[in-house]
């Protein structure tokens, strides 16, 4: 149960920090996305402007919130009947969610987004679910 609990608030934090980026403004969001960027220059040691731009960068954190989100919800559901189909249903209704409160903030909702969000939360429920299977053996 304790372990259920700490799942919980983790699915409970990967939420607050989807749907708050969800929050900002227009130009909030592409600061935060420049500076991720810029970031991301200075570790690679040089300039990669040119591989590295801001859409590119959405496309992949989008990706990535959601493969977390989605190995999150397998790890609740892992015992359950269905499990995978759940984990899988919830992180595609927290994926509607966030492009709908997107709508609110006026950036905009997209569809392709809420694609690429189930693609990846059926990349971390698949690999979540994968792993659980292979420990348990």
């Amino acid at each position: 149960m304790k372990n259920k609990k700490l799942i919980i608030i983790a699915i409970a934090a990967a939420l607050v920090f989807i749907w708050g980026n969800s929050l900002l403004s227009r130009e909030a969001s592409q600061l935060l996305s420049d500076s991720v960027q810029s970031g991301l220059i200075q570790i690679s040691g040089g300039d990669t402007s040119g591989k590295v731009n801001s859409a590119v960068l959405r496309k992949v954190a989008h990706f990535c919130e959601f493969a977390a989100l989605g190995g999150l919800w397998a790890l609740l559901f892992r015992e359950k009947k269905k499990g995978f189909f759940k984990a899988f249903l919830f992180s595609a209704a927290c994926a509607a969610l966030d492009e709908t409160i997107q709508i609110f903030s006026n950036r905009g909702s997209s569809l392709s987004d809420v694609i690429l969000d189930c693609f990846g939360a059926f990349f971390g429920v698949l690999v979540m679910f994968l792993f659980l299977t292979r420990k348990d053996k």
